[in-house]
């Protein structure tokens, strides 16, 4: 399994803009956000929940009509993976340096001047493109779903190579999708968390919900794939081994 192609590279940039159109695109409620502490509230645009329901028809129309193959990102997983980090690094980069154009609202513990705790813990509390709140976005909306697709495309190499679903990356896949429609369904209550309310957006938000959320969260399914046969031998998957037919850990 390769660690980068540019195949994967245009995915994921396929992937994070068509979840920002998305965004802009639908509608959506405005919600307004705590009082900040220059006197002013920020009113955010909220609709995850539409951007997830479009995202789930498209993708079930496209595996349904054989157009889209949901199990290339086993294949590919660590390619995604290098190029998500790639892009949360170059995000958080320009989070950084652009926390010191104008006259930014800055997160108390972001501004201590030392410029590596700064980077890393987010310097500017609500980094905006217009009404384009960044922070929001990145919390709800990208990694939330891409963590299911990519559970989805796990149980779908499954059944590719298996011929079924097993109970086990069912449920996996079930329960992992109620917390993910859970948290978009209630995704007002985003906008009181310590997340939008006093940390900066920064490396740790921009690789937590792009990077650490859904390639993390999504290996318990991958390795009921593996371990239950479909996932393929002689990849990245530590201490997999010849046993039999098949792969395990």
């Amino acid at each position: 399994m390769v660690l980068f192609s540019w195949q994967a590279c245009a995915v994921y940039l396929g992937w994070m803009a068509y979840t920002t159109l998305l965004h802009l695109l639908l509608p959506g409620i405005r919600k307004e956000g705590i009082l900040l502490p220059d006197n002013t509230r920020l009113t955010y645009k909220l609709n995850g929940m539409r951007c997830f329901v479009v995202t789930m028809c498209l993708v079930g129309a496209g595996v349904y009509s054989g157009n889209l193959d949901l199990g290339w990102v086993h294949a590919n997983f660590l390619a995604l993976l290098t190029a998500a980090i790639i892009f949360s690094n170059t995000l958080s980069v320009c989070l950084y340096a652009g926390s010191f154009v104008g006259n930014k609202t800055l997160a108390k513990g972001g501004d201590s001047g030392n410029w590596v705790y700064d980077f890393f813990i987010g310097r500017e509390l609500n980094p905006r493109i217009g009404g384009f709140d960044l922070k929001v976005f990145c919390e709800l909306v990208p990694g939330l779903i891409g963590w299911l697709l990519l559970d989805l495309g796990f149980a779908q190499r499954q059944f590719q190579t298996t011929g079924a679903v097993s109970p086990a990356m069912g449920l996996v896949c079930a329960f992992q999708a109620l917390y993910v429609v859970d948290a978009l369904w209630f995704e007002t209550a985003i906008l009181t968390t310590m997340d939008v309310t006093t940390d900066g957006f920064g490396f740790m938000l921009a690789f937590g919900d792009l990077v650490w959320v859904p390639f993390t969260y999504s290996l318990q399914a991958r390795y009921i794939l593996v371990r239950e046969g479909g996932g393929g031998c002689g990849t990245w998957d530590v201490g997999c081994r010849m046993r039999d037919v098949g792969c395990r850990f």
